[in-house]
Formats: structure tokens, sequence, C-alpha cells
């Protein structure tokens, strides 16, 4: 498991809009923002958006979540 760009396939599931990043604004669009379509890094929705992929997939798969407590 790739640990280091796990947080970078989650999939949103809210509308999340950032700037544009330096280097990268548009000519005559300097007022125009990104929406993301898959989680950054550094997002604090990415875990969440991750952890929700991953759960959804171990369900798939046959896995069962036991608690205890």
């Amino acid at each position: 498991m790739d640990v280091k760009s796990a947080f970078l396939n989650g999939v949103l599931n809210k509308e999340i809009y950032m700037k544009q990043p330096q280097g990268f604004i548009a000519a005559r669009q300097e007022n125009k923002v990104c929406q993301l379509k898959k989680a950054l890094y550094s997002l604090k929705q990415a875990f969440c958006a991750w952890n929700q992929q991953f759960y959804s997939i171990l369900n798939e798969l046959g896995f069962e979540w036991m608690y205890s407590g």
C-alpha cells in the first residue's frame, strides 16, 4: 500500500474550491478558482474521504467490522 499517496485517491463528496496555485494562474482569469475533484494531501477532508473509500472497498470484499466495547 502506498501510504504517501493514499490521501490523493479519496473521492470528495462535497464541492471544494481552492485558489489557483502560484505559477499556474491563467492569464486574464486571475480571479477564478479551481474545483477539486479528488482530495489533496493537505486538505482537511482528505483523511475522511480516503477512509470512506477504503471502508466501502473492504465491505465489497466481504470484510465485516466488529466493535468491542
